[in-house]
């Protein structure tokens, strides 16, 4: 046993305050990582509000981890001592159904999530706000060279939750995809989407972040969602629409008429706020209107390798771990650009 350091939230509501616990010991199939850097997904606001209304306090948010390994187990053969590696959303599932033996393990019905979560032995799992963390080395990736590990935290969640869809349904060269959104998701959307070879158009409410949308993540279009009219134009446009916000449920009676016969609309968002539609739209065009829910072990270390090849990162800012109520509050008023990832102190070594 070892102990880990970190935030915990004890309540709904309340701040994160100083926790710490004992991680569990190293099994043969484990790794025990030294955790660097962990990025805030707007989900671990939503919890820290027991907006979903199962939370387990106290409770230690994160799944965008990444760090280096201190221990393997007897049994690992893949990892080693010193390797940089990630984890994502989930920590463990049942490895044997029809979900984990096809690669679609996050759709498992009894998956593990890395926090908030009950492990099969009844343990609470404790996610990344914490320096250590011990994992089954089956639910860890290795990250390129190439991406620093900022960089590399969002992707394990941002980053494989837009990836994931965009490669299952098929986003390829020349399609037109809409992208509802610009904020942590939504702007990782646009990067994959451009690199996919897709024609990119932004939908935000924000004008200031017409510029950069354009000029630095390199939508093709911009247009602002609160101009109605301007959003009509673009009615039978799109081969795909990605709805990125979380905050808030979106007019859906707007947005259906701007997709294409035999196209699909695709929901990564999750709004604590109930969707209306009329459904005469989809049965006339033959419009999917579908959901995805983050990706498997394989479809985070394709994304890996995919941002690897073409140079996608996601834009973050970086903030000690202990300034993590900060961030919160700043993320609450959308005030971030675009993802935060907060970093934990170097570990000092112990003097015998």
């Amino acid at each position: 046993m070892s102990t880990a350091t970190g935030f915990a939230s004890l309540s709904s509501n309340t701040p994160l305050v100083p926790f710490s616990y004992n991680t569990q010991g190293v099994l043969e199939n484990d790794v025990a990582i030294r955790v660097t850097h962990c990025g805030i997904c707007h989900s671990d606001l939503h919890h820290l509000k027991n907006e979903f209304g199962h939370n387990l306090w106290p409770m230690v948010p994160g799944h965008e981890i990444i760090g280096h390994i201190v221990e393997v187990g007897s049994s690992v053969t893949k990892f080693k001592v010193g390797d940089r590696v990630g984890v994502g959303c989930y920590i463990n599932t049942c490895g044997k159904c029809e979900y984990c033996s096809t690669k679609r393990s996050q759709y498992c019905g009894r998956i593990t999530l890395t926090y908030n979560s009950k492990k099969p032995d009844g343990s609470t799992t404790y996610g990344g706000y914490c320096d250590r963390i011990v994992v089954d080395h089956n639910y860890v990736n290795t990250i390129p060279e190439n991406i620093s590990s900022e960089e590399a935290a969002p992707l394990l969640c941002a980053g494989v939750t837009l990836y994931s869809p965009m490669k299952h349904w098929g986003v390829k060269s020349g399609h037109r995809v809409g992208i509802l959104g610009l904020g942590g998701l939504g702007h990782m959307g646009v990067k994959l989407a451009v690199a996919m070879g897709a024609e990119v158009t932004v939908f935000s409410t924000s004008p200031n972040k017409k510029e950069e949308a354009l000029r630095v993540l390199k939508a093709h279009h911009f247009v602002l969602s609160n101009d109605v009219e301007e959003v009509k134009k673009l009615r039978g446009s799109f081969d795909f629409l990605i709805n990125t916000i979380s905050g808030a449920a979106i007019n859906l009676d707007l947005y259906i008429p701007l997709l294409k016969t035999d196209s699909t609309f695709i929901f990564v968002g999750v709004s604590p706020e109930a969707h209306s539609l009329h459904i005469a739209p989809l049965i006339v065009k033959r419009i999917a209107l579908v959901g995805s829910l983050i990706g498997s072990v394989e479809d985070s270390q394709e994304t890996l390798e995919f941002c690897s090849k073409n140079n996608v990162v996601p834009m973050v800012e970086v903030l000690p771990i202990s300034e993590i109520n900060t961030a919160m509050e700043r993320l609450e008023r959308n005030d971030v650009h675009y993802r935060f990832v907060v970093k934990h102190p170097p570990s000092v070594p112990k003097v015998n």
